[in-house]
């Protein structure tokens, strides 16, 4: 039985929850050890009667004559000789076979401890004290033993066991109140207002958004999570979210940078993390196409996702081609797109050209604050014939461009 006492103890660290959790402590029992003095056989007593503690001596129910005294009701001669076969010694000796320790330490047919009792002697042993244990759960009753077995497999069936100690006694609340009942475990005495942790909906008042979320005292409440503000609180699709009205927003990133390089076949852009859900509307780019002949110049649009692993996956791509000839620095824009950005995301959003132009940028600014998150750094990739598949970073620097975007 080591085993169930080494879980025993991970329960007795909710069996007696502080007192600010809001539920009572259970006070340890008594000792219901028997001493040895009634542990010990007694010869001399008058015939027909029962020695020491018959019910539940150190032996079981055997005394030390198990209900045969020295004479057995029988006198030392009436034809039973004090050996007649039921001499003091008749195979019912001071120990009849049952000894004071007959594999079931001092009980062999089990003690008088409820499962109550059993967890209160546990509680008393100390963590590594395996014999205390073994004698707590020993000394319990059929019974005892049956509701100490019905709550350790209730807890161990639903992975109560395997949760971190400050779960624990909620799972127990959860999935055993019954069983943790009745040996002794004190359940919550408030209501909850809500059963299903972490759901969300809109308040009573519709100003809020709340959530059903656990509280010391072993219940849960509906909790706001989310003030409304001087909007109202909705709920679409199941989700509860304030029902806030949304506007599209511009963002300009190093603006008048005082930098500029002119280079081709090149990719240059920005890094962003994304802080609010978003669509992304439209981006764009501030070059000066230099006045070379031949044909026109490919600006290649493209916007990346980077994954766990830092690696960059293209979500969008677009190619448009502007004339060389005649033209200034200007921004140069995708036009109106939808692609949704996620938050606690990283993002690149740049674009690759194929013939000589200027970009801008600056090389002390980074961390610009935009509609939908952060600018982090400049990134680029040189050398190319078209979009890259890694980019490089290049951190303290931004590149002057605009994003247009909407939260939702």
């Amino acid at each position: 039985m080591i085993w169930k006492f080494l879980t025993a103890i991970l329960i007795s660290l909710f069996l007696f929850p502080s007192c600010d959790s809001g539920v009572k402590q259970v006070k340890p029992g008594e000792n219901h050890n028997v001493s040895d003095e009634d542990q010990t056989a007694d010869n001399d007593v008058p015939d027909g009667e029962d020695v020491g503690d018959t019910g539940d001596t150190g032996d079981t129910g055997d005394t030390g004559d198990t209900g045969d005294t020295g004479d057995t009701g029988d006198t030392g001669d009436t034809g039973d000789t004090g050996d007649t076969g039921n001499t003091g010694d008749t195979g019912d000796t001071g120990d009849t076979g049952d000894t004071g320790d007959t594999g079931d330490t001092g009980d062999t047919g089990g003690g008088d401890y409820s499962c109550v009792e059993i967890m209160e002697c546990n509680e008393m042993c100390s963590n590594d004290d395996i014999t205390c244990q073994n004698n707590c759960y020993s000394n319990g009753t059929p019974e005892g033993k049956s509701d100490f077995d019905n709550l350790y497999e209730c807890l161990n069936d639903n992975g109560c066991l395997a949760l971190p100690y400050e779960k624990q006694y909620q799972c127990l609340v959860d999935y055993c109140p019954s069983y943790g009942d009745i040996c002794g475990i004190q359940l919550p005495s408030c209501t909850s207002e809500c059963h299903e942790s972490g759901k969300k909906q809109c308040s009573i008042d519709f100003s809020s958004v709340v959530e059903c979320q656990m509280y010391e005292d072993g219940c849960q409440y509906w909790t706001i999570v989310e003030y409304c503000d001087n909007n109202s609180c909705k709920t679409t699709s199941g989700i509860a979210k304030c029902d806030i009205e949304y506007f599209p927003v511009r963002d300009t990133i190093a603006d008048g940078a005082p930098s500029s390089s002119e280079k081709e076949r090149v990719f240059k852009g920005n890094e962003f993390v994304c802080e609010h859900n978003a669509t992304i509307l439209n981006f764009e780019i501030y070059l000066d196409p230099a006045w070379v002949a031949g044909s026109n110049t490919e600006i290649h649009f493209a916007l990346y996702e980077k994954k766990s692993d830092d690696s960059w996956e293209r979500k969008y791509d677009r190619k448009i081609s502007v004339a060389n000839f005649g033209v200034n620095a200007q921004y140069y824009s995708t036009g109106d797109i939808s692609i949704d950005i996620e938050k606690d995301k990283n993002y690149a959003i740049g674009a690759y050209w194929n013939r000589k132009c200027r970009y801008y940028f600056n090389s002390s600014l980074s961390g610009e604050i935009l509609n939908f998150g952060t600018q982090i750094r400049a990134i680029g990739k040189e050398g190319l014939n078209g979009l890259p598949a890694t980019l490089d970073n290049y951190d303290n620097t931004s590149v002057r461009m605009r994003v247009r975007s909407i939260l939702k």
